[in-house]
């Protein structure tokens, strides 16, 4: 509706209220009195310099009530105005069917004709009902009977069977007409009817729609909660990451070490063995005593320093081990805090999956409602439909984080088991190698005596060779002990390669759970997106 045609209406706080048909009518109701103002006016100008004064009266008259009824419009009292319009139509029929005709023209006839079946045409402009119709009709029906009374009576003089033609038409056309528009009139009253009840079925469709609406933005706030167990979740990932770099780092230390350690055992086995051939060497120096004394002094303490050399180095093992042995304590520690919170974030999937089934659950209850709702509630089926898709999403995703925190798990237990064998193989070998030590404190011993016995070697050559096989008897033990500790460092060495094989494993779990939280990350945001659509939805409604 243009600035134009308001500028003639009631303000809108009055128009909100008015039915349908009113407010429908009103622009055509004020454009028809703007051009009755200004065709009346046109004539009253015109029949007064004509000299026509009752035709003038009559335009005058006519003119006044298109006046006032644009004047009763703007007040708020448009009935009263619509009914001013018919006056004022009846009166300038009466005016130019009965003061501006020519009596000698029975061509009169059908110009009086046309003018009432015109005005007739524009009265329904101004008629909201079928009552103000019919008054116009009775009205009219009055003027027409006493133009043929005391208007066309000279016609039948002059042409009568014309004449009677010509009224006959005339009658057919005004009562046709009217008819037609009285018929228009149920019609259109029909059609109003109509719009009214589908406009009540629609407001209370629409008031539906917005309950839903508001329920979905209250229950969909959900997102905002989603979005901040997101946001905590991914903490506990940077915390399960530094765990895992610490992991890595001390895996591949441990492996380190016990390479180390191992290359010193190789290197202890070769000294032992050289210990037993050094043995050896003793007892055929003991049967050729008189000949190599000086020799197997010198043999004595060769023996000395390399058994002081081993103990040494398995001095150094066992502070090795036992270091090894407290950083496995410390691996155990984290494993068991990766356990927990891994627990922690099944809890938060099993939310995830919670919350996805009511959001679910409220898209699926919206669908219902929007298919109700009919051809109106296909905006908010679509936006229900992609609820659901999201809810479906998230539930998938979640799955997802749930299976792939199973094999975090198994892999965490695994890792939990596997620590917990090399500390008992670790603290075995450490026993191992306190015996070792205690053998080469032995040997050491046994050399002592075998120090002594020297100055006496002559007078107990026998107490020495027997002296000698227990030596040669502690070694082969030491040799024995040292491949164990071999076997136990070769087991430390493949779980230590186990272990690296297992962190790098645990790195790509945990960086597909990262994808699948970055997922649930977007799914959470485009969530409160539809929450903030929905809001903004309500507020314009």
């Amino acid at each position: 509706m243009n600035k134009f045609v308001a500028s003639f209406l009631p303000d809108e706080d009055s128009l909100k209220d008015k039915p349908f048909a009113e407010l429908a009518q009103l622009p055509t109701a004020v454009y028809g009195n703007l051009i009755f103002l200004c065709g009346f006016c046109t004539t009253f100008v015109a029949e007064m310099i004509r000299g026509t004064y009752m035709t003038a009266v009559g335009s005058g008259c006519a003119f006044l009530c298109f006046l006032t009824s644009l004047i009763l419009i703007k007040r708020d009292k448009i009935r009263a105005g619509f009914i001013l319009d018919t006056v004022g139509i009846l009166i300038a029929i009466l005016a130019i069917v009965f003061f501006l005709h020519a009596p000698d023209n029975i061509f009169e006839i059908y110009r009086s004709t046309c003018f009432i079946v015109v005005m007739a045409i524009f009265n329904q402009l101004f008629s909201l009902d079928k009552k103000q119709l019919s008054i116009f009709f009775g009205a009219s029906c009055v003027i027409w009977i006493l133009a043929i009374v005391f208007l066309f009576k000279d016609f039948f003089i002059i042409d009568k069977q014309e004449t009677i033609m010509a009224i006959g038409i005339g009658t057919i056309a005004f009562v046709g007409s009217n008819a037609a528009i009285l018929l228009l009139n149920k019609q259109k009253d029909a059609i109003n009817d109509k719009a009214i009840q589908e406009q009540k079925v629609t407001d209370a469709s629409l008031s539906t729609i917005k309950t839903v609406l508001n329920q979905s933005s209250k229950n969909l706030e959900i997102g905002n909660e989603l979005n901040s167990q997101v946001l905590q979740l991914s903490d506990s990932f940077g915390e399960i990451q530094n765990l895992y770099d610490y992991l890595n780092t001390q895996s591949v230390s441990l492996t380190e070490k016990t390479s180390t350690i191992s290359e010193t055992s190789k290197q202890v086995m070769e000294h032992v063995q050289d210990m037993q051939k050094n043995i050896l060497d003793q007892n055929n120096a003991l049967n050729q005593t008189s000949i190599a004394m000086t020799e197997i002094s010198s043999s004595i303490q060769n023996i000395s320093s390399i058994a002081d050399t081993r103990k040494a180095s398995m001095n150094r093992m066992e502070e090795d081990l036992n270091s090894q042995v407290i950083k496995i304590d410390e691996l155990v520690h984290e494993v068991e805090k990766v356990q927990q919170s891994t627990a922690s974030i099944s809890n938060f999937v099993a939310t995830v999956n919670a919350v996805a089934g009511r959001t679910g659950l409220l898209a699926m209850n919206a669908s219902i409602e929007a298919a109700h709702a009919g051809t109106l509630g296909k905006g908010f089926s679509v936006i229900a439909q992609e609820i659901r898709k999201l809810s479906d999403e998230t539930n998938k995703n979640a799955h997802n984080i749930e299976e792939e925190l199973t094999q975090i798990v198994e892999l965490v237990a695994n890792a939990d088991n596997t620590a917990k064998d090399c500390i008992n193989y670790t603290k075995a070998s450490n026993q191992n190698i306190k015996t070792s030590i205690d053998g080469i404190e032995e040997i050491l011993a046994g050399i002592g005596q075998i120090a002594i016995g020297v100055d006496a070697v002559l007078k107990s050559l026998q107490e020495v060779v027997d002296t000698s096989r227990t030596s040669d008897a502690l070694v082969g033990k030491s040799v024995q002990e040292i491949n164990e500790q071999n076997q136990a460092i070769s087991t430390i060495l493949e779980f230590s390669n186990e272990l690296q094989g297992r962190v790098q494993n645990l790195e790509e779990k945990l960086t597909s759970a990262q994808t699948a939280l970055n997922s649930v990350k977007t799914i959470a945001e485009e969530n409160n997106q539809s929450v903030e659509q929905l809001n903004q939805t309500l507020k314009a409604e």
